[in-house]
């Protein structure tokens, strides 16, 4: 076996025990924070039943807070024996073991682990560790609980890759979706941004189906977060799940928008939570974001966004790729099969009987020459955009969120291609070119015409204000002199003022009086519309209205609209 590679830990070096505790202390790690734990296991007992606890257990007269944490961990000695002979017992055991380093980990996913001057990385598939590079001797890894996890590769494994290859090469939108959870380990690592994924559909349209055939072919397990979370909520969830796909079920509505927009920021800038108290140990808050968003929505996010009255920033939209239905939902192809639930039924089926191994082959092939790997990248990544490039089909021009968004799949792609490579996918390089080519065409062109049809609507708006104006502008004069403001809006022939502001000229209305002037034109989207394109002020706090102070210290509300709105 590659001595990078292992499904157990390192072999530990002389264990001291004793018949006291009944406890074996292995060394010492630290959590997220920086705090420093102490790692141990039942004498006898297996590296992957080890605990970690505070070393402040071991102080003096903590021995009674000790002796409860070794009896939940299933250590029954302090039922025996005297908890202050037990701690001190531990207490030696430690100082002999103290210079032992461990890597405790929990989940699936890629750690970074800072050592002296190092940073020690591990990738965990599948119940395995892979070291892009050897650790120092005296640091070691023990895998518990889900991380420890191990699916073994069947007898039919190969027969499975044969007969699944063909299909998903015929399934660009399940293909893609796959290539992104493989990808989800390899972003920190290869300081490419993380890129969320949203599959957009109506309910039954296989939206489900592709994250647990995803899910369960990278991570072995099936397991979704269902949209029923708040932004801090869902912030903590991704940052406890480290570097790895997350797949969220239902991730529209209004009652999730705030969440979700949130998360896909946060996840894209791998974002600490600020707001979040700091450690003592350290001087850095809780860990970022970093893991790979696999989202299922019934709506993109932008329709969200506007049920939750959120106004989306433009960054959001460089850091998650939406793919909608096509024309089997998200099957591109029946393959042969009755239907789309048939298809559906063996997506479910294969991904039950072959858990984890697809995650774990891929990351074996990259972690066993990881710096070929990494220059391979460097020196391929042109080559495969412009491999991709020719099956876009839709010339338009990019801006910075489509170029960010294809650099992205780029290197989904190019992850991908070393399945290929290594025989772990049995499809060819174009098929993933293609894939990803006619996926971000339909992106290019779905943002294009709903551009055109949003600025189309913007100009009508701003066409009907102009004219609602043009025919009242006798009644918006200037304020008089001498005479208070609040009575010359009393007046009916007087629906507002023409004012000098700051920031230039600006028409202050009634708001009664502009929303008579508009009639049934008169929207929501009127007022979003020329706040778009720059011609309403407004208070903060006050909806679509600006406060202003009268003559007479009286505050009044008013629709204020830039008067550069009669020039365009």
């Amino acid at each position: 076996m590659n001595n990078l590679i292992q499904t157990s830990v390192v072999p530990n070096t002389e264990i001291i025990s004793s018949s006291i505790s009944d406890v074996d202390v292995i060394g010492m790690t630290c959590e997220e924070f920086g705090k420093p734990l102490v790692v141990a296991k039942a004498h006898g007992a297996n590296d992957n039943e080890a605990f970690t606890f505070d070393p402040v257990n071991l102080i003096t007269g903590s021995s009674r807070d000790l002796a409860k944490i070794l009896v939940a961990n299933g250590i029954n000695s302090p039922i025996k024996s005297n908890p202050l002979l037990i701690q001190k017992d531990i207490v030696n055991q430690l100082e002999k073991n103290k210079s032992k380093k461990i890597i405790f980990i929990h989940k699936t996913g890629t750690y970074q682990y800072p050592f002296e001057e190092d940073t020690c990385q591990v990738l965990v598939v599948n119940g395995t560790f892979f070291l892009p590079r050897p650790l120092p001797d005296e640091v070691s890894v023990i895998l518990v609980k889900e991380a420890n996890k191990k699916h073994i590769k069947n007898d039919f494994y190969e027969k499975f890759i044969e007969d699944f290859s063909p299909l998903i090469a015929a399934q660009p939108r399940l293909l893609l979706t796959i290539l992104i959870a493989l990808t989800s380990f390899w972003w920190p690592i290869f300081g490419v941004q993380t890129l969320a994924l949203m599959l957009v559909g109506k309910t039954s349209t296989g939206k489900s189906v592709s994250q647990r055939l995803a899910s369960q072919l990278v991570k072995g397990t099936k397991k979704m977060i269902s949209a029923n979370f708040t932004a801090i909520g869902l912030h903590e969830e991704l940052a406890h799940q480290g570097t790895q796909p997350v797949f969220i079920e239902d991730g529209h509505g209004k009652t999730v928008g705030q969440a979700m927009v949130s998360a896909i920021m946060d996840a894209g800038n791998s974002a600490y939570r600020l707001r979040s108290k700091k450690s003592p140990y350290s001087d850095d808050f809780v860990k970022p974001v970093t893991a790979t968003m696999i989202v299922s929505a019934e709506q993109g996010i932008a329709a969200t966004a506007k049920e939750a009255n959120l106004l989306m920033q433009q960054g959001v939209y460089s850091r998650i790729f939406e793919i909608y239905s096509g024309c089997f939902g998200m099957f591109d192809d029946l393959c042969g099969f009755s239907d789309g639930s048939s298809l559906a039924a063996y997506f479910d089926k294969v991904g039950a009987e072959h858990p984890g191994i697809l995650g774990e082959v891929v990351a074996q092939s990259i972690c066993e020459n990881l710096p070929l790997y990494q220059n391979k990248w460097e020196e391929r990544k042109s080559i495969i955009a412009s491999h991709i490039k020719k099956y876009v089909e839709v010339d338009v021009i990019w801006d910075g969120q489509d170029k960010r968004l294809f650099n992205s799949l780029v290197f989904c792609a190019f992850i991908g291609q070393q399945a290929v490579k290594n025989n772990h996918l049995l499809i060819k390089n174009k098929d993933i070119n293609s894939a990803v080519g006619k996926l971000f065409g339909e992106h290019l062109h779905r943002k294009h015409h709903s551009f055109i049809k949003k600025s189309n609507e913007v100009k009508s708006t701003i066409t009907q204000v102009r004219c609602a104006l043009n025919r009242n502008i006798e009644k918006i004069k200037e304020p008089l002199l001498g005479l208070k403001l609040r009575l010359q809006l009393n007046k009916a022939s007087i629906i507002g003022f023409d004012v000098e502001e700051k920031d230039g000229r600006y028409f202050l209305i009634k708001p009664n009086a502009f929303h008579a002037i508009m009639g049934d034109r008169l929207s929501r989207k009127t007022y979003q519309h020329l706040k778009e394109a720059g011609y309403l002020k407004v208070t903060k706090g006050r909806g679509y209205q600006y406060q202003k102070r009268l003559s007479d210290n009286y505050r009044e509300s008013f629709v204020a609209i830039s008067a550069e709105i009669m020039n365009e």
